[in-house]
């Protein structure tokens, strides 16, 4: 269980590193209001284009780009001023009227005050499940600029574990907090199933304050469950 804890503890320190290194980025905190596009106005759907517009936000959208494209499983880097200008990679299409400092993932990066918040898998518009994780984004004098996020692919930790084994048959099942498998290494299909889904009676112990070893029985074998707690994970 230590190797997968550890695997698991580092994939999620290196997010958080990445995310305090683009936060103290010199030209990212360039970011302020005026030079980052603000979609708020907007009457239409509208097609953001970052890598064209002012200086500060090409710079921004570059140091993005060659962070997403460095790190596999990158599925979207933002950051969003408090008066609404918005920067996304990659450059998609946005809503109109959007305005990212209603957004619940916006307000929860700024009330972090500088700690990393990072949300329950959730499946995105491409179909993906990812976990995004956002902070704010402050000046050298601790004002608030906005909020930075990094999303991130579930299938990057669900790959992981499924490669790793316990002895000959034993295996690993990462369960959030919610209910939701967030990798099952025995059977892909229960990824980002609820617990309750999978007809697996007694795997719900699994979520258990006591974290005491359980009895479970999956396709008429008998498994014995030891319960783990990875702090830092959500």
């Amino acid at each position: 269980m230590k190797l997968a804890e550890h695997s698991i503890q580092t994939f999620y320190d290196q997010i958080d590193k990445n995310i305090d290194m683009l936060a103290t980025n010199p030209l990212i905190v360039q970011a302020n209001k005026g030079n980052i596009t603000s979609y708020v106005n907007t009457t239409e759907d509208t097609k953001m284009t970052p890598s064209k517009n002012g200086q500060i936000e090409r710079d921004i959208y570059n140091i993005f780009d060659q962070y997403a494209n460095s790190h596999p499983g990158t599925m979207y880097v933002y950051l969003a001023t408090k008066d609404g200008g918005y920067l996304n990679w990659p450059e998609t299409n946005i809503s109109k009227k959007y305005d990212p400092t209603s957004r619940d993932w916006y307000q929860k990066g700024i009330e972090g005050n500088g700690e990393i918040i990072r949300t329950a898998p959730y499946k995105a518009d491409t179909g993906s499940m990812i976990i995004s994780n956002v902070r704010s984004l402050t000046d050298s004098n601790g004002n608030i600029l906005g909020a930075i996020g990094i999303d991130v692919e579930q299938s990057v930790i669900s790959d992981m574990l499924s490669k790793m084994k316990i002895g000959k048959t034993g295996f690993y099942m990462l369960v959030h907090n919610t209910g939701m498998i967030m990798a099952d290494g025995n059977n892909a299909d229960n990824n980002f199933k609820n617990i309750e889904e999978i007809n697996i009676p007694g795997v719900e112990k699994v979520l258990s304050k006591d974290l005491k070893s359980f009895d479970v029985n999956i396709n008429q074998e008998k498994y014995i469950g030891n319960t783990y707690e990875i702090k830092g994970t959500d």
